[in-house]
């Protein structure tokens, strides 16, 4: 392939079919949070109409940080657990 000077040009490379950029986790978070926002806000507007809502279990109403376990155990267990060898209530080792 010949340029309009008469010299010979190199060939050149084609555009990748995908042209996207590349977004990091913690961006695509910020990116999908934000959209999730701007929607709600149109629907306080009334611009959009709301999304049906899934069914969802009990658990995953509440969030994970928020759900506290109770564990209850007998006296008498923890009686056995303390008088056992090698706690400080018990025998030494």
């Amino acid at each position: 392939m010949k340029t309009r000077s008469g010299g010979i040009s190199k060939q050149r490379r084609q555009a990748p079919v995908f042209q996207g950029r590349v977004i990091s986790k913690k961006k695509q978070k910020q990116l999908e949070k934000a959209v999730k926002l701007e929607k709600r806000l149109l629907h306080q507007k009334g611009y959009l109409e709301a999304p049906e809502e899934d069914m969802q279990d009990a658990n995953a109403l509440v969030p994970s940080q928020k759900q506290k376990v109770i564990v209850e155990i007998s006296a008498e267990a923890l009686k056995a657990a303390a008088s056992g060898r090698g706690t400080t209530l018990g025998q030494p080792l």
